[in-house]
């Protein structure tokens, strides 16, 4: 799922680059006025223009966040389907801003809405696996079993302090009411 999300940003990023500048001249916006456009711009800084005129480092920052997803990938074995889409979302991304930077020391940009700095697709995919990924990790819970297996059960028959540590790993005591009698919690 990773790779085939990451794919795909990355040719759709690189398609709809295509479209407009063979479209639109460098500057150009269709429609001319309105809140929604589309506005063909080089952008050599990193999001919302910042750090103009730092292709090479921001480059450079790139090649390292790729290596940082995948490393991510790798490290947690990214069992969870939102952490899948999530670091598909922001390889595709990354490696569509990236490819734009080494080919032309630039990226492209073309979305322009209201107010908001010019972006582009791979932008979008960026910030949209950003907040899945930051969601993830903070709302994400131990894929552990949550029911009490047997040998625990007498475990606790023999005075153990299983639920005790129970208690403490998971905030409250797991348990299969059929298993464990209400007065045992």
């Amino acid at each position: 799922m990773l790779w085939v999300l990451a794919a795909l940003i990355l040719v759709l990023d690189q398609s709809t680059k295509s479209i407009i500048i063979a479209w639109l001249d460098w500057g150009e916006s269709w429609p001319a006025e309105g809140f929604l456009r589309f506005t063909h711009a080089r952008n050599t800084g990193t999001a919302f223009s910042l750090f103009q005129g730092h292709s090479n480092i921001l480059s450079f920052v790139a090649i390292i966040a790729v290596a940082i997803l995948l490393w991510v990938y790798a490290t947690t074995g990214a069992k969870s389907f939102i952490l899948r889409i999530a670091l598909g979302l922001q390889l595709g991304g990354a490696l569509g801003n990236l490819y734009d930077r080494l080919q032309q020391g630039y990226v492209t940009d073309f979305l322009d809405v209201g107010w908001w700095p010019i972006f582009n697709v791979a932008d979008s995919a960026i910030s949209i696996g950003m907040v899945l990924m930051v969601w993830y990790f903070f709302t994400a819970k131990d894929e552990e079993p949550t029911t009490v297996a047997a040998p625990v059960v007498a475990e606790l028959g023999r005075g153990g302090c299983q639920r005790c540590a129970d208690a403490m790993r998971y905030g409250t005591f797991n348990r299969t009411t059929d298993v464990v009698s209400q007065t045992d919690i």
